[in-house]
């Protein structure tokens, strides 16, 4: 199978609700939240309403994402303060003061003046520009954080799920062999009781019994801890979680096509590695503006407005207008600029290289991530294969036990090679629902690339250059 791969590496950290938990269960609801339905692909061969439910919550409520979100609005914030900065600005003004206007003069003057003050600066080397381009990068980069870490959270609910059913799954078939080994050990303690066999298979069976009881009671306790982590998930009580989350079989595997169809050029895409390319797109913008801060600024202001002073050469209340323009060049600072820009150029490859380890533990984590699923694919197709002759082999045993030739004994040992075979499937299912789920993750919510995205990731190709 080709290597396809979609990236991601999870980092979120296990989120615990600090909340009360919800006071209803989750209720069905029959379409799916906008919020929720960007991440569907995660559970889209589930078709489960009650993670649906699940998932709006986590996405709603968790306070690691609403921390998120609050920097991905204030970014927003930022952009709009930085564009305005590049447009006119009008103050209301007010000035005073009293004392000698000039050298040599012993007479004293007050002035006094108000108005209004219109201030514009040039935009010289594009420095408002591209203070403005560093806030939406700063911004683009909280984006694909809070995406990141919602998709990692509903990925995780999403593997708690698969493993809830694969223990309902698991616990069915353990029960009945469970039942299996009780009804041989009653056979053989009628047996013994009748004198027509010894009590050493006796002892034998019933520490079968026990072993496979002890197993049932881990299967159990799994169950018990997978509810206690969607519980912290979701805050949901485990109560509320077993009346919305009733047992229910495992979906077949994705099949191999579906992986294959996956494009490995759209692991430059995942949202770690985009927040990646954004960090550094932000941190050439800071080179930019550092470089920038050797070219002069330059600014217009106008005042329109009255003016009053005590000296005669001053009419009282007289209406004034002014138009001035003000250069402003470092002369004596240069070691200070040369600093910052050196600063802002180390920070530059800093964050080069973190973009491509990013793309490296992208890559790294989707191959192992499609070695686990075609080990787990091929592994389920052996044991369907070995599932399929355990039960023709226990037909073939329940057709001689009925013509007398066979014991119970045979046919219950068959039975038993069956659940096992079957308990081997459900354990590979498992498996490459889960590593399919993290093939997701490695890529993505993602189905269409946004413009900024698309121009970050080019303009880190050419630095990468």
């Amino acid at each position: 199978m080709r290597a396809v791969v979609f990236l991601f590496s999870l980092s979120a950290a296990t989120p615990v609700f600090a909340a009360e938990p919800p006071a209803a269960s989750p209720a069905c609801i029959d379409q799916q939240p906008a919020a929720v339905a960007t991440y569907q692909t995660l559970w889209s061969e589930f078709a489960d309403p009650g993670l649906i439910c699940l998932a709006q919550h986590v996405l709603n409520d968790n306070p690691n994402l609403k921390a998120i979100r609050a920097r991905v609005e204030a970014g927003s914030s930022i952009i709009k303060a930085q564009r305005a900065r590049r447009q006119l600005s009008v103050d209301g003004l007010i000035t005073g003061y009293s004392g000698n206007d000039q050298i040599g003069s012993n007479t004293d003057a007050s002035l006094g003046r108000a108005g209004l003050e219109a201030r514009w600066e040039i935009d010289v080397r594009h420095r408002l520009s591209l203070e403005e381009a560093r806030a939406g990068y700063a911004r683009d980069r909280d984006a694909a954080l809070y995406e990141s870490s919602a998709f990692s959270l509903l990925a995780d609910l999403t593997q708690r799920l698969i493993a809830l059913r694969a223990l309902d799954g698991k616990i069915d078939l353990q029960i009945q062999i469970v039942n299996l080994r009780l009804r041989q050990v009653q056979r053989e303690t009628a047996r013994l009781q009748s004198g027509l066999v010894r009590g050493g298979r006796s002892q034998d069976l019933e520490a079968n019994l026990a072993a496979e009881q002890n197993a049932l009671e881990g299967l159990q306790a799994q169950r018990q801890a997978t509810l206690v982590q969607i519980e912290a998930l979701t805050g949901y009580s485990r109560d509320q979680l077993n009346d919305a989350l009733r047992p229910k079989a495992l979906p077949p595997v994705p099949a191999p096509a579906a992986v294959a169809a996956l494009p490995l050029d759209r692991l430059a895409f995942n949202p770690k590695v985009r927040a990646a390319a954004s960090e550094v797109a932000r941190e050439e913008t800071n080179h930019q503006i550092a470089l920038a801060a050797r070219w002069p600024r330059v600014s217009l202001s106008g005042f329109l407005g009255l003016q009053d002073g005590s000296n005669g050469l001053r009419l009282s209340a007289n209406p004034i207008q002014s138009l001035s323009a003000q250069l402003l060049s470092p002369i004596f600072d240069r070691g200070r600029i040369d600093a910052d820009v050196a600063t802002a150029a180390s920070y530059k490859k800093s964050a080069i290289a973190s973009y491509h380890a990013a793309l490296t533990e992208a890559l790294e984590d989707s191959q192992l991530a499609v070695a686990e699923y075609e080990g787990a694919y091929k592994q389920g197709l052996a044991s369907e294969k070995a599932l399929a002759m355990s039960v023709r082999a226990l037909q073939i045993d329940q057709s001689r036990q009925r013509a007398g030739l066979v014991s119970d004994d045979i046919v219950t040992e068959g039975e038993l090679k069956r659940l096992s075979r079957q308990m081997a499937i459900i354990q590979e299912q498992e498996q490459a629902h889960v590593a399919f789920v993290r093939l997701q993750r490695v890529l993505g919510p993602q189905s269409a690339l946004s413009t900024s995205s698309a121009y970050n990731y080019a303009k880190v190709q050419g630095l990468k250059q």
